[in-house]
């Protein structure tokens, strides 16, 4: 049927099931032209009065019009179904995987707590206020409770688009605040280069290179495990960070994409960080091409073979093999998962160089980031935008989350404060001579 200029129409009636009925038995239904189907008529019955109808009708006239009416009986759709549907359109934000695979383990993971409290719902009757409970509830990191929020945010956009809800409930509600950076940088453990140092020397072969890796470039994790033989360049001594590796299911992954729009970038290197890595990267060539002769039913990758591999079958807080050392069982078919490295060697590290247990290994990153920026001014140093672009941030962010002031200025700023604080006395006071 064409479109009216007047829109669709709607009349109250008596239900002739009920037309023979005394009055006071009565029920009233609207039959409507239905906007979303062709303007097929369709029938809403049940109204006890004749004014129950009418105010029906006017709102749906009124909202029709305006292009806003959603029919109710799509809300009977559970959560689960219509979240289920959503899924596969989500696009990630620059073919990321990451956010996709997050979404995924929070539809369809067991134990899920969007899916324990919304999953056997009507998508129809989940109300603004159930959503600010639900949120309120959830005894959970505020990023965390973020997660959960945004996902269930997307699935009602979804269905709101396509006429199943009329209104998205989760507008307006209120989210716990994460941490701020001052406070979170207000307990961190401020390590020194020395110790970084010391750090990188406690760990064994080859992985003392992942760790020198982190404190001489301010490297994620998961950049130093992304990289393959082909992202360094020898003549210029560099390294280009391209990809990351992100853990899907329990496994490592390769993420063809930096972790930002500014990640992507290119890292010098110190002559001797250089000349180690060169080393390392002869030796663990010749590994490889002895482990893919042993192993022809893996494809040696060429230069895309990464610069960190994984290990073969391990336990669990198993401390050491039966026979051989870890590098026997390096497996140049598996990604390195960075969760291994810290349970095998991380706390071990620790110990040896003497630095606290809070000690992460992320603070290697943001040791080399407050060096760069305590450089900042002096001849020869670094400037600010080159130190942002280092580490992969902008420099406001750069500055309010990674700059630290090293302890060794500690005792220099007591001092100082010490001389701004000591009261002036006559035995230090030059009285002033007026010309004769």
């Amino acid at each position: 049927m064409a479109r009216r200029k007047t829109g669709p129409r709607a009349w109250v009636r008596v239900s002739h099931k009920t037309k023979d009925l005394p009055a006071s038995k009565r029920r009233w239904e609207v039959v409507y032209e239905d906007p979303n189907n062709g303007y097929k008529r369709r029938t809403k019955g049940g109204f006890a009065s004749k004014a129950a109808a009418e105010e029906w009708s006017a709102d749906f006239t009124q909202d029709a019009r305006r292009g806003e009416w959603v029919d109710p009986a799509r809300g009977d759709a559970l959560f689960r179904d219509v979240a289920t549907q959503w899924l596969p359109t989500y696009v990630p934000k620059r073919g990321k995987v990451r956010g996709q695979r997050q979404h995924e383990q929070i539809i369809t993971g067991k134990g899920s707590l969007l899916m324990n409290k919304f999953g056997e719902t009507r998508i129809g009757d989940i109300t603004p206020a159930q959503v600010a409970l639900w949120v309120n509830s959830l005894d959970r990191a505020p990023n965390t409770v973020r997660h959960y929020f945004y996902t269930l945010r997307l699935v009602m956009k979804y269905a709101q688009a396509n006429g199943i809800i009329r209104r998205d409930p989760t507008q307006g509600i209120a989210l716990p605040e994460p941490r701020k950076m001052k406070d979170e940088e207000a307990d961190r453990y401020p390590l020194t280069l020395a110790e970084a140092l010391k750090l990188a020397a406690a760990v064994p072969e080859p992985w003392d290179m992942y760790v020198r890796l982190a404190a001489a470039t301010g490297m994620r994790p998961e950049e130093l495990g992304g990289l393959h033989l082909s992202d360094y360049k020898p003549g210029d001594q560099t390294l280009t960070v391209r990809r990351v590796v992100v853990i899907h299911k329990g496994q490592p992954m390769i993420e063809n994409v930096a972790k930002t729009s500014d990640s992507h970038r290119t890292v010098e290197l110190d002559d001797e960080t250089a000349k180690l890595l060169e080393d390392y990267i002869e030796r663990h060539r010749a590994r490889a091409t002895a482990w893919f002769a042993a192993n022809p039913e893996h494809k040696h990758p060429g230069e895309a073979l990464p610069l960190f591999v994984g290990v073969g079958a391990f336990k669990r807080g198993q401390r050491q093999r039966k026979n051989g050392t870890d590098v026997d069982w390096l497996d140049y078919s598996r990604l390195l998962k960075h969760g291994w490295f810290y349970m095998r060697h991380w706390d071990a590290a620790r110990k040896a160089a003497g630095v606290p247990e809070a000690v992460r290994f992320y603070d290697l990153r943001h040791m080399h980031a407050s060096l760069l920026v305590g450089m900042l001014g002096q001849p020869g140093a670094m400037t600010l935008t080159e130190v942002a672009e280092r580490l992969g941030h902008s420099p406001a962010l750069l500055l309010s989350r990674y700059a630290h002031s090293p302890r060794d200025r500690r005792q220099a700023k007591v001092d100082a404060v010490n001389a701004l604080m000591t009261p002036v006395t006559d035995d230090n006071v030059v009285p002033l001579h007026k010309p004769a």
